[in-house]
């Protein structure tokens, strides 16, 4: 796959990523705000973002890390396989949070948010600090 491939399919797990992130921030700030009615909905999107940042890392692991790797960018590789192992405690956590029926909404609505705006801190760093370096801004490390 060339190197503009997989920074396009990068960016557009990202974008899918954030689109989810900005549903699940903006539910979670209603709980914030009050409305504890939404605690179900709240937690069935965050097992939903979850799951879907789950499957990015997967993605990016199987192919997009090999392909790093091969093009002498192991380094950048390792970066991202470490922030992976980071992301997975997160998500561990979150899902604890979110499966615990004795915690009140408010406070799942506060644990998501602050994972919502770690999260997209992590895709900027990947997108700004590692990729553009390996992949360049627009692919230009094609070959």
């Amino acid at each position: 796959m060339k190197a503009s491939e997989l920074r396009a399919r990068v960016l557009e797990e990202h974008a899918l990523l954030r689109g989810k992130a900005e549903v699940l921030e903006a539910l979670a700030l209603r709980v914030i705000r009050g409305d504890e009615d939404l605690g179900s909905a709240l937690r069935l999107k965050g097992e939903e973002i979850e799951g879907r940042l789950a499957h990015h890392i997967l993605w990016e692991e199987d192919i997009l890390l090999p392909e790093l790797r091969r093009s002498g960018h192991g380094d950048v590789a390792e970066k991202i396989r470490s922030e992976h192992r980071r992301q997975r405690e997160r998500i561990s956590d979150s899902l604890v949070a979110l499966q615990d029926a004795e915690r009140r909404p408010i406070a799942v609505a506060r644990h998501l948010v602050e994972f919502v705006r770690l999260l997209e801190q992590d895709i900027c760093d990947e997108e700004e600090s590692m990729l553009a370096r390996s992949l360049g801004p627009t692919g230009t490390s094609d070959s």
